[in-house]
């Protein structure tokens, strides 16, 4: 009977610190800051909006403490990697997001073309099927391009993210829009994206002509990263 008792205090004292160390929402990994301190532990990271960046909060078992993209250099949370870049414009259907400088995740940077993602909340118009108008440089290049009407709101989102190299600059990625979605001026920025897109894969015109059409999907760019970086050419099927 005495050891019974002992095993469920036993038991019980586990389930207690577990869940004293724990926090709703929070991944176990680590985090190292621009001045070089580490630290591991518990992180969330907080989805960037039109009017902030996204937000890392480290909780240490005591208290949490937030942390801006310009205070860290990279992270780790679970499975996911993250770095912090910037100088592109997240699309939404009002003017696009500026992001100088926030959380991108890794996709994959084994190769010489390297591949990203970013989440944010943008504001989105249902009426467009899910398609905006890209921008892949820094606002101000390229004409802002506003939308009324539809039944649109702000909702999370996610874009993939090139990059040729460690210092190349992060271009979202833009395949060809449906024909008729968009109007002829509205078809002249996003073949500008289009182009920032294609340039990536100079050594593989089938690829390029693939993206040009919107025939390679968001769900297949990985893929299709990983050939080219090793010099195959993708087998896609129509």
């Amino acid at each position: 009977m005495q050891l019974t008792r002992t095993i469920f205090f036993f038991l019980i004292a586990i389930i207690s610190t577990t869940l004293v160390n724990a926090q709703p929402g929070f991944t176990k990994g680590s985090c190292v800051l621009k001045d070089g301190q580490q630290l591991n532990g518990n992180f969330n990271l907080r989805t960037a909006t039109a009017q902030s960046s996204a937000i890392l909060v480290y909780y240490d078992r005591k208290e949490e403490q937030q942390f801006e993209p310009s205070e860290v250099k990279r992270c780790t949370l679970g499975r996911r990697s993250y770095i912090v870049g910037g100088n592109f414009v997240a699309p939404d259907d009002k003017a696009g997001i500026p992001v100088d400088r926030d959380f991108v995740e890794v996709i994959d940077t084994t190769g010489g073309i390297q591949l990203f993602r970013y989440e944010y909340e943008g504001y989105l118009n249902s009426s467009r099927g899910g398609y905006v108008i890209p921008m892949s440089v820094r606002a101000g290049s390229l004409p802002v391009m506003m939308y009324g009407g539809g039944a649109g709101g702000y909702r999370r989102t996610d874009i993939l993210l090139l990059r040729a190299g460690t210092k190349g600059p992060l271009v979202p990625y833009t395949p060809g829009p449906r024909i008729g979605l968009f109007t002829p001026a509205e078809e002249k920025i996003i073949l500008v994206a289009v182009g920032a897109t294609t340039a990536f894969f100079a050594d593989d015109p089938e690829l390029q002509k693939r993206i040009e059409t919107g025939k390679l999907s968001e769900a297949r760019l990985g893929e299709a990263v990983r050939a080219y970086n090793a010099g195959v050419r993708l087998q896609l099927k129509n």
